[in-house]
């Protein structure tokens, strides 16, 4: 019977899923900036590694002299693929430990996600526990059924080159195949859009968060990036490519608007024209008071809305009030109140206190998988400037996560993260609210962010769905916004995800289809739907 060796199978792992990489990536680094970037969290982690596999390797060692050739003797498979089945559970949880504590960007964050890891509830251990104990059950079988002479495995070094190489052809053609649009359309929505997410390459929730940092506070921390990260920080933006809140066009702002677009400002953001109104509004002019007969939109958001690289008139804002007046020009007025950068957190003050006073008939508040971020990253730095919010709810809930300022960011993310979802469906009810009290129409949509052309997230969408319709919004979902545009085709440049002129185009096309759907929500002229790509 085959003996797994479990320091090999953590030495292969090691080589393959770190040290080369790492190591090489290190010495690039060091090469290249003069400095040796090593942490903590690097020492602590290759130090315990490198101590285990040295015990491991003096231990195999220490077997081999004592028991020198294995006599052929009968051994009772079922205990010993126990046994073996039992190390390789336990190594895999052991490496995954170890992997969570690299990929963090401190010892002290590792901490706060293995407290947090450990309020989970009953229903999430069970399923945990059921999973490996599975893995488990499964790994006992195999190595039971090989040890008497079957494995579901293809022995390769037993087959001719004819048969392997038929066998691999045919497997090379059903997944070519498979991956043909004119294949996977007929297996039905989810799974065509299963089969598409697998044909795009896309960062992990990890990954898209450190990135979408980096867009925002300018950060290049290259530690802890896998490859994919890596690889898309390689085509870096230009030096003018800079994150809103560090660019001529905002304002120092009170409470959690940490800045504001400045008003009547005229220039330039991201080599394209970028104006503002005497609002403080990237739109078109307009009246503090509603015209006669004139449907007002206030549009919320953050930076797919406000337009990033587009000509003012390109946003999708724009083009959809275009579109509501093409039979009735000026019966409509989409106003967009968003900001780039803002979370759901910001967009309560902004609905509260500047919205309202332009009389609007509803609210549409565009939101994405990616509130949570957004709205953590701005936390974070409420705490660490020690900002009032104004808002006894958020202060009480600052003091109860323990995050103070001139922690490291890292812990404040980590102490704020398990009330992230009370403060977001705090956010939305208050935004809600003040929407009834007004006697708004309050609208969400749920809008694909370029790099979800294969589906959106649906975890996010259930959670936050949810919370949206319970504060008594309307809620549209508008997955496959861009057709059958790939990300490439629609988002502004391969170091910057937002929606170009087509993307901003297919986003105004889809909301106005999906208006049109629902005459009863926003009152529209009866002309038909516009035909999009």
């Amino acid at each position: 019977m085959r003996v797994r060796n479990w320091g090999n199978i953590g030495a292969g792992v090691f080589d393959g899923g770190g040290v080369r990489v790492r190591g090489c990536t290190h010495c690039q680094w060091f090469w290249l900036q003069g400095d040796f970037p090593l942490t903590t969290v690097d020492g602590v982690y290759w130090g315990v590694l490198g101590v285990l596999v040295a015990i491991n390797s003096v231990w195999g060692v220490g077997e081999r002299n004592e028991e020198g050739e294995e006599p052929e003797q009968k051994v009772d498979a079922a205990r010993c693929a126990g046994k073996l089945s039992l190390k390789t559970v336990s190594t895999f949880v052991f490496l995954g430990l170890m992997w969570s504590f690299w990929s963090s960007d401190s010892v002290s964050e590792w901490v706060g996600m293995m407290k947090q890891a450990g309020t989970s509830g009953a229903g999430e251990w069970l399923l945990l526990l059921g999973g490996l104990a599975g893995l488990y059950v499964v790994l006992v079988v195999l190595d039971v059924l090989e040890a008497k002479g079957w494995s579901p495995f293809f022995e390769e070094r037993g087959m001719s080159f004819t048969t392997v190489a038929s066998r691999t052809g045919l497997m090379a053609l059903v997944l070519v195949g498979v991956g043909m649009p004119q294949v996977y359309e007929r297996a039905g929505e989810d799974a065509a859009s299963f089969i598409v997410s697998l044909q795009e390459s896309r960062l992990n929730a990890r990954d898209a968060a450190i990135e979408e940092r980096g867009y925002y506070e300018g950060l290049m921390d290259n530690r802890g990036y896998t490859s994919q990260l890596s690889w898309s920080q390689q085509q870096q933006a230009p030096e003018e490519w800079a994150p809103i809140m560090e660019s001529d066009l905002v304002k120092p702002g009170e409470g959690v608007l940490m800045y504001e677009l400045l008003s009547g400002y005229t220039g330039e953001f991201k080599n394209a024209p970028f104006v503002t109104n005497e609002w403080g509004m990237r739109d078109r002019p307009y009246r503090l008071e509603k015209p006669e007969g004139v449907y007002r939109i206030a549009l919320l958001g953050a930076s797919y809305e406000q337009g990033a690289g587009v000509a003012d008139s390109s946003t999708y804002e724009n083009v959809l009030e275009d579109l509501l007046n093409a039979g009735e020009p000026g019966r409509y007025e989409v106003m967009n109140f968003a900001v780039g950068g803002y979370s759901p957190l910001q967009n309560v003050p902004v609905a509260e206190n500047k919205v309202f006073g332009f009389q609007p008939d509803a609210v549409m508040y565009a939101l994405y998988s990616t509130e949570e971020r957004r709205m953590l990253m701005q936390l974070e730095n409420i705490v660490q400037e020690g900002r009032d919010t104004g808002y006894p709810f958020l202060q009480e809930l600052i003091v109860k996560s323990g995050a103070k300022a001139g922690m490291e960011a890292s812990e404040i993310r980590a102490r704020l993260k398990p009330f992230s979802q009370d403060i977001l469906r705090w956010s939305f009810e208050r935004i809600g609210e003040a929407c009834r009290a007004h006697g708004v129409t309050p609208i969400a949509l749920f809008v694909p962010t370029t790099r979800e052309t294969g589906g959106i997230d649906p975890e996010w969408y259930g959670i936050l769905s949810k919370m949206v319709e319970d504060a008594g919004f309307t809620l549209i979902n508008m997955e496959g916004a861009y057709g059958k545009h790939k990300t490439d085709a629609v988002q502004l440049a391969s170091y910057d995800q937002h929606p170009n002129v087509r993307g901003h185009r297919l986003i105004a096309e889809r909301i106005y289809n999906e208006l049109k759907a629902r005459p009863t929500l926003v009152p529209l002229a009866a002309d038909t739907p516009v035909a999009q790509e």
